[in-house]
Order: structure tokens, then C-alpha cells, then sequence
């Protein structure tokens, strides 16, 4: 099922299996500092099951979300290898890595990056743009996510007459709006008020349990942790 079927009433997906989703193989990333190199990643292995919410915590600067970008293909590993899927995308060329996210991958972050001169409606269609779509049909993706999300009633608004916690619903209905397999969440309730990272977080595990969405989520706080069914902890690498 995707989030596009002409009925768009949730319905219960197979459990997901351990197949992997994301498979990360010794990768490295450093950043410079003058003439220093910062490691922020060194020789890091894991792997992501089709269909699980991850959880990566970790103090501030051990790469939790330099990691996040390395998976979703918005920057690229100093070495090793990143394969999400069946592609191995640290092996695309730029535009192909580009075409390749915007296909692929939703991203949700802290501070909501909505543009603040368009509409609810207007912001989730951005990233349906980029493909071959009929104006109908693109409308109907929004509209199916703007309700998902609980947002239909404030398609017309623009983010300075939301809430925090509806602008980060219109980022997740512009992360779902490609029915992405892959959502990748920076901080996700940073923001946002008690209340309002509790909505946040049950809808996540909403569309992690009855669509099979595989969830990564970077956080600080345990309480948005423990909604994940695997946490895993990254340390700082030493500085060379």
C-alpha cells in the first residue's frame, strides 16, 4: 500500500522483516577547521531494516546528523560505502544523487524550513516539482497528505498563521507527499512544546506502523527515543 491508493483510509501493512533498507559500510567524514581535520565519523558500519524507527542519540558534534545527511545523499563520505536500497548511492553522480533524493527520501527538520510566503497546500507540492506529474494529480498527493497529517482545514495558511506543531504537520505531509520510503528526522521536536512533540511522535510511529515507513530520527531527548524500537548511541571520534 502507499499513501497515494485511491482510498486513502490507513490500513495495516505487513510487518516489516530485517531485509535491510539502509546498509552503511566503514564510512568516514571529517571536516576541516584551518589546516585541522575534525573527524565527526570514522569507520562507521551499520545497518537499517526496511520498515524499523531508529533512534540516534549522542552528545552534540558525534555526527548524529552528519550521518542523517550521509544516508539521505545531501552530503557525501570522505570513504566507504552508503547503499539504500538497491542503489549505492555514494557511487552517483551529482544530478543522478539529487534525482535519486527527491525520489526517495523525505527529510524533516527542527526548525520546519517551510517558505514563509506560501501556503500550507503550496509548500507540500514543492517537492512533486521535480517529477512528471498532471497539476490534477499533484493536487491530489497534497491534498491526501495534508489530510493524513490532520491539516486539511489549513491548506490556505501560511506558516506565520500555524502553530509550531501544525508548520512541522505541513513538513511532514511535504515529506510523505513522494510516499518516500526513507523519512529522516533532525530533531523533529526541538521546537516544539511537550504537547506538541507528543503529536509529532505518535503520528511518526503512525507512519512508521501502518505504512511501513522506515524512520530515522536524531534527538536528545529520551522520551522521543523510546518511541523508536532501536536506539543507537554514536560517540566522537578522536581528533587527528
Amino acid at each position: 500500500m502507499t499513501l497515494h491508493d485511491p482510498e486513502i483510509a490507513l490500513k495495516a501493512t505487513e510487518q516489516p522483516d530485517a531485509t535491510p533498507l539502509v546498509v552503511i559500510d566503514r564510512v568516514s567524514r571529517a571536516y576541516r577547521k584551518g589546516k585541522v581535520a575534525v573527524p565527526v565519523l570514522e569507520r562507521h558500519a551499520m545497518t537499517i531494516a526496511a520498515g524499523e524507527m531508529l533512534a540516534l542519540v549522542g552528545a552534540s558534534g558525534c555526527g548524529k546528523t552528519t550521518l542523517l545527511n550521509l544516508i539521505g545523499g545531501a552530503d557525501r563520505p570522505d570513504a566507504g560505502e552508503i547503499t539504500v536500497g538497491e542503489t549505492r548511492i555514494t557511487s552517483l553522480s551529482d544530478g543522478a544523487l539529487t534525482d535519486w533524493r527527491g525520489r526517495n527520501v523525505g527529510f524533516i527538520f527542527q526548525f520546519y524550513n517551510l517558505l514563509p510566503a506560501l501556503s500550507a497546500r503550496a509548500n507540500v507540492e514543492l517537492p512533486l516539482l521535480i517529477h512528471d506529474l498532471r497539476a490534477a494529480e499533484r493536487r491530489a498527493r497534497v491534498d491526501n497528505a495534508l489530510n493524513l497529517v490532520g491539516l486539511e482545514d489549513r491548506a490556505d495558511h501560511r506558516p506565520e498563521e500555524m502553530s509550531g506543531g501544525q508548520q512541522q504537520r505541513v513538513a511532514i505531509a511535504r515529506a510523505l507527499v513522494t510516499d518516500a520510503d526513507l523519512l529522516l528526522c533532525d530533531e523533529p521536536t526541538g521546537d516544539l512544546d511537550q504537547d506538541s512533540a507528543t503529536r509529532i511522535m505518535e503520528l511518526l510511529s503512525l507512519l512508521n506502523e501502518e505504512f511501513g515507513k522506515t524512520i530515522v530520527v536524531v534527538t536528545h531527548d529520551p522520551n522521543v527515543a523510546a518511541y523508536a524500537a532501536r536506539t543507537v548511541r554514536l560517540t566522537r571520534p578522536e581528533a587527528v
